[in-house]
């Protein structure tokens, strides 16, 4: 037990980083959850992605939305 307090005031900058990560992981996956219901459908029938180009959607395989 002392070892392992002693390594973490040793090595207090390892904590410090993940903790960074950890955060910068979490608003992105926030962001990227958010972002994900503000697209509108693409057209492609039963595609139900929600597309963030105005010509053409994202999903392999589809359309443009201008029906070329």
């Amino acid at each position: 037990m002392v070892m392992l307090v002693n390594w973490l005031l040793t090595h207090w900058w390892i904590l410090l980083a993940a903790l960074v990560l950890a955060v910068l992981v979490g608003a992105g996956w926030f962001y990227h959850r958010q972002q994900r219901g503000s697209g509108r459908p693409c057209g492609r029938k039963g595609c139900g992605t929600a597309c963030r180009s105005r010509t053409r959607c994202t999903t392999p395989g589809s359309r443009t939305r201008s029906g070329s």
